[in-house]
């Protein structure tokens, strides 16, 4: 006997519809409703045109301003108008959408952080691109979930991950992930790291494993996220062990080797090393 998936789902007219396959799905999400009933509610605009002109005229702007970003300061400090946004109450009722993007032309746009302009010296933050832009767009506009399912977003997600992996000389049974910034990047390869030396710290925790105070090796000056990723995978932030670095800013690696030994010889699991 043929065993065959189904599920209900409720529509917002409260009627149950009994799907069986994929075609039914489609056909569920290819309804037009009604928009006359008062059940139909819409998070459309009510003119697409005007939402078309503002949209088109963020365009113009950021065009504009990326062309001619060497002509412009690098850095505006904030006025006493924007500074008067953190202070703000929450608003009860929603403001049309062209009031908004006003406020935000005269408050917000222009007093950036600055790292866009090309003399921007004050951090490492990337300037961006005029790719990137369109590319951020059409992703906004797709708004899609990647968590799966058969579509176009989870395919070229899938190629850029194969690219990543080929460019890093990476095997193709090699796993990846995109995510959200170097910080999440590298606590996941802290994670990976852990659950490499301490493979049942997956499965029980360190409560309900055998496993001698962890240790983990980076340069007095790494970044912050290094002992805030101990803390957040249980490792505890006295896992960091912060070894001397050179006037080039260099680990030492002898004083690295020194604190290995030492964590060794007083029972520590050495984990990772932060290069």
């Amino acid at each position: 006997m043929e065993r065959r998936s189904r599920r209900t789902v409720n529509c917002r007219y409260k009627k149950s519809i009994e799907m069986t396959n994929h075609n039914d799905i489609a056909t569920l999400f290819n309804t037009e409703f009604d928009a006359s009933d008062p059940l139909s509610e819409t998070l459309d605009p009510a003119d697409w045109s005007h939402t078309e002109a503002l949209l088109a005229d963020a365009a113009g702007r950021i065009s504009r301003r990326l062309r001619s970003i060497r002509d412009e300061p690098v850095w505006t400090a904030p006025t006493a108008a924007t500074n008067a946004l953190a202070d703000e109450l929450l608003p009860k009722n929603g403001e049309p959408l062209e009031s908004v993007y006003k406020q935000f032309l005269e408050s917000v746009w222009p007093h950036p952080t600055g790292n866009i302009h090309p003399k921007f010296w004050g951090w490492v933050h990337g300037t961006g691109t005029h790719a990137g832009i369109l590319a951020d767009l059409l992703m906004s506009g797709m708004n899609a979930h990647v968590s799966g399912f058969h579509q176009s977003a989870t395919i070229v997600e899938r190629v850029v991950l194969r690219w990543l992996r080929e460019t890093m000389g990476f095997p193709n049974t090699a796993s990846a992930a995109l995510v959200s910034g170097g910080t999440v990047a590298n606590l996941i390869g802290l994670l990976v790291a852990r659950n490499s030396r301490c493979p049942t710290v997956k499965n029980r925790g360190f409560w309900g494993s055998a496993i001698s105070a962890p240790a983990v090796y980076a340069s007095e000056l790494v970044h912050g996220w290094a002992e805030k990723s101990c803390d957040v995978l249980g490792l505890g932030t006295e896992a960091l062990r912060l070894v001397e670095a050179d006037r080039f800013g260099r680990i030492r690696l002898d004083q690295l080797d020194r604190a290995i030994a030492e964590d060794r010889a007083s029972g520590r699991t050495p984990i990772a090393i932060i290069a």
